[in-house]
């Protein structure tokens, strides 16, 4: 189906992405969006709309100090959905390094959000399932493996 090809896409990706549709809400992410996009596990769900996802980012300090946190939420979200933008956003990654975040518009009018800066960044591998019969793992190998960006 488009639901699992989207998945699969996403989960071979590098960069950490976040998918929105036309109506500015969140469709689809990847691990790596989960655990550098600032948007605690709890709150990141399908359908959280995009300027709610950028006030949490704004709360988990990737944003930077801002002097009004709202203002500075209504100016990314309108530079997300302008099309053909020449402005590029930046924000902290999960180390505190600077991030420059990536739009890519889709024919239904949503967009695909990338982070990109990931030179330096060391996180844990998030695991990627796989159904049972195309993989078999042994149950006894249970060592984390870390992917630098």
């Amino acid at each position: 189906t488009g639901d699992a090809r989207v998945r699969a896409l996403l989960d071979g990706m590098n960069d950490p992405a976040v998918i929105l549709d036309a109506d500015q809400r969140v469709t689809a992410w990847n691990s790596y969006f989960a655990a550098a996009g600032g948007v605690p596990a709890d709150r990141l769900r399908e359908g959280l709309p995009l300027d709610e996802m950028l006030r949490q980012q704004s709360t988990a300090g990737l944003f930077g100090k801002q002097d009004d946190p709202e203002a500075e939420i209504l100016r990314r979200q309108n530079i997300l959905l302008s099309a053909g933008t020449e402005e590029t956003l930046t924000q902290a990654g999960p180390d505190g390094a600077p991030v420059t975040v990536q739009v890519r518009r889709m024919p239904d009018a949503g967009c695909i959000i990338f982070l990109d800066g990931r030179d330096g960044w060391q996180m844990t591998a998030p695991p990627v399932a796989a159904p049972a019969q195309d993989i078999a793992l042994d149950s006894a190998d249970t060592t984390p493996t870390t992917t630098e960006w």
